[in-house]
């Protein structure tokens, strides 16, 4: 059985929303050190494009939890609910380090990475992949609750 368009659709949005938490944590405790000239680029950056990377990650590799014959248990959704949560912050980290290592004169791109997945790790990181891995196990959760596998989303 292959993976339709509507499906793909759904898993993005999924992984999308579930990313919102974390943007949502880094906005509550952080955006309080934004200037107000940097704040469009902020949300850009920290935001929008995090955002993007989670749904269409989530639309490649999370679609996979709504086909039955590809993922069969819970362990295996969280599984891909943790790829793409790591994936996503990876990705993020590579896109924010280069941005700012275009905009700012003085900062190397490996300097930049690796601030990001340090820092970036102890501060949302962990969230993040807590969050991922769980959202991958509520959608296996809601595709083997439907009372007919062939109705999926």
């Amino acid at each position: 059985m292959a993976i339709t368009l509507k499906q793909r659709a759904y898993a993005g949005m999924w992984f999308m929303a579930a990313a919102l938490i974390p943007l949502l944590f880094i906005i509550w405790n952080f955006l309080f050190l934004a200037s107000e000239s940097h704040t469009l680029e902020l949300v850009i950056w920290f935001m929008i494009a995090p955002l993007l990377i989670s749904g269409l990650l989530g639309s490649l590799v999370g679609a996979g939890i709504l086909n039955p014959y590809k993922v069969t248990s819970g362990w295996h959704a969280a599984l891909r609910g943790f790829i793409i949560s790591v994936l996503a912050f990876l990705l993020s980290s590579i896109l924010i380090s280069a941005w700012d290592s275009y905009n700012n004169e003085y900062t190397s791109f490996i300097g930049t990475l690796f601030m990001m997945l340090v820092v970036g790790s102890m501060v949302i990181g962990w969230l993040a992949t807590i969050i991922g891995t769980f959202a991958g196990w509520l959608l296996y959760q809601r595709r083997t609750s439907r009372p007919h596998k062939t109705d999926l989303p």
